[in-house]
């Protein structure tokens, strides 16, 4: 089953030990202790550089610790949180997104909302657990009104010869939310 990116960093959290020899907690106090205090960039761009080239950690790993090691618990901390911040109270993009969701809910779609820093994904409960939909809002105003909502499916096609529910999953391409699966992607 496919895991949700707040359970993905649990799992690279809980395999630190065995993959690295040394705990988040211990990796934390590492990273403040002898990592980059001062940066030109980001402080956690900086220090996940660090302890790539210091360590030798994988890419996740360092971004993972990072971010733990100035108190933001990494990407996918809170889900309520994050979602208020995609889609502030109010905004045009929340009462979209509020209204797929709910008519989702309505017709009876069983799947998880999975907040993540940028989009918010949406995922089938059954197994294997599979993302369909993103919802991304939209900060580039030039093109696109302010509080506008883009939304991406991962829409399953007909295989050659079958029908009705033996579907495939759409080809694999670069869309919304870091999806390779969106095969249909428009903006509300």
């Amino acid at each position: 089953m496919a895991l949700s990116p707040r359970e993905m960093q649990a799992a690279i959290i809980r395999n630190l030990p065995e993959r690295t020899g040394r705990s988040l907690h211990a990796w934390v106090r590492e990273t403040r202790q002898h990592g980059p205090a001062v940066a030109n960039r980001s402080l956690r761009v900086e220090r996940t550089a660090w302890l790539k080239a210091q360590h030798k950690l994988g890419h996740i790993q360092a971004q993972v610790i990072a971010a733990h090691a100035e108190h933001s618990g990494g990407a996918h901390e809170q889900g309520t949180v994050l979602s208020d911040t995609l889609f502030p109270v109010g905004s045009q993009a929340r009462v979209f997104s509020d209204a797929a969701l709910e008519h989702a809910r309505e017709i009876g779609c069983m799947f998880d909302v999975v907040p993540c820093r940028t989009y918010v994904g949406l995922r089938t409960t059954s197994s294997p657990a599979l993302q369909f939909a993103v919802f991304n809002p939209i900060r580039d105003h030039t093109s696109t009104p302010a509080g506008a909502l883009a939304v991406g499916l991962a829409l399953p096609e007909p295989s050659d010869g079958v029908r009705g529910s033996e579907l495939r999953p759409a080809p694999a391409r670069r869309g919304l939310g870091g999806s390779s699966r969106t095969t249909n992607e428009f903006v509300a």
